[in-house]
């Protein structure tokens, strides 16, 4: 049926018409149910559909990248490969801000070393995107910015202090409480859990997602970077460099990192979502996916049984998690199209790309991560 002038409608197979009122109706009483003829072979034949040249081009490089993954042992998926895309409606969308969750979620954001509250503030512009009925609330954290060349225990502390000050400003308080933290901060956040002030809210931690967060410490990493952490170390005296280097004791069980990674802090949240890249060469990919190595494997020495241990503890607690934790895994490769050649080679560019690149964040969670945050 087809619409024609003057609000008449008017039947296409028998071209009777009948007005709005639907006085006259047409002889054709099954147009609905009666199928319409098979095209014959020759109709068939001159049906062609073009062939995008740039969506060939997208699967041919798609599959090559793939064989490159697989030629270095690294066998995953490509979301590409996935018919399923987490946000379903646009952004700004009204109807589904029609109805708004009455639990409040407070998501903090901590950032790394010599960062400041503004680094992950792109995280915090695509969750309210991506999540508009959540019920959402927002910690920068900023008490850290000047200190980040001290202890963790110092550092946890002043996380633990602005996290209940922000709590104490809010009308009700928050039912969950998830954690966005770049490099040093997801050491920061893991000290947290084991600080019996913060025994009020752990309880409450939901969701934990890292960004190149050196989980094992900087062992087995390039040797320049080794000569860049040790420079930096001289030159600051940073407690916390000590620390992640395990120069802060005389014996590798008595320094920081190995008893942090016993203190089962993963077990306390729901979701830990743990983000790392080859090309990072401030923190080693094994270190932010908490993985072993073969340099670690091949070390006969304390070190390469101790740097064992601490990936065996931390999986343990993460499957013996009363919260039932599930462990997810990301290796990203960022984009190096517009980074300057002398930041690639240094390895600061797959570094900060996590935080820098507002591309990479949107897919990164539009694509997954954002489901944990729910």
């Amino acid at each position: 049926l087809s619409a024609a002038a003057g609000g008449v409608v008017v039947c296409e197979r028998c071209s009777a018409s009948s007005d709005s009122s639907g006085v006259q109706q047409c002889a054709c009483t099954t147009h609905e149910e009666s199928p319409s003829p098979a095209p014959s072979a020759n109709e068939k034949r001159s049906v062609s559909v073009p062939l995008d040249e740039d969506i060939v081009e997208f699967v041919h490089r798609k599959e090559s990248f793939k064989q490159r993954l697989n030629s270095i042992g690294l066998q995953a998926y490509l979301y590409s490969d996935l018919a399923y895309f987490p946000g379903h409606h646009p952004y700004f969308s009204v109807q589904q801000r029609s109805h708004t969750r009455s639990d409040s979620h407070l998501i903090v954001f901590v950032h790394g070393l010599e960062g400041g509250s503004e680094d992950l503030a792109p995280y915090r512009n695509y969750l309210r995107l991506l999540l508009p009925n959540s019920n959402l609330k927002f910690l920068l954290s900023e008490s850290n910015r000047l200190e980040t060349w001290a202890d963790f225990n110092q550092l946890a502390d002043n996380l633990i202090n602005e996290i209940f000050a922000y709590i104490e400003l809010c009308s009700t308080p928050p039912s969950r409480i998830s954690f966005v933290a770049h490099s040093m901060g997801g050491v920061i956040v893991r000290c947290l859990v084991s600080k019996q002030r913060a025994s009020p809210i752990v309880p409450l931690f939901h969701t934990l997602l890292t960004l190149n967060s050196p989980h094992c410490g900087l062992l087995y990493n390039q040797r320049a970077a080794n000569w860049g952490v040790a420079l930096l170390q001289w030159w600051k005296q940073s407690s916390s460099l000590q620390q992640l280097t395990f120069r802060d004791a005389v014996a590798f069980r008595d320094t920081f990192l190995y008893k942090l990674s016993r203190n089962k802090a993963f077990a306390n949240f729901r979701y830990v979502l743990l983000v790392g890249s080859y090309q990072d060469l401030y923190v080693p990919h094994h270190s932010a996916l908490i993985e072993t190595c073969k340099a670690a494997r091949k070390d006969p020495s304390v070190q390469g049984t101790i740097y064992e241990e601490m990936v065996s503890s931390m999986h343990e607690s993460v499957a013996a998690s009363s919260k039932h934790t599930t462990l997810i895994k990301y290796t990203v490769i960022p984009s190096m199209a517009n980074v300057p050649r002398t930041h690639q080679v240094i390895g600061k560019a797959a570094h900060v790309a996590v935080v820098d690149d507002d591309l990479f964040i949107e897919k990164l969670l539009a694509v997954s991560a954002v489901d944990y945050f729910k």
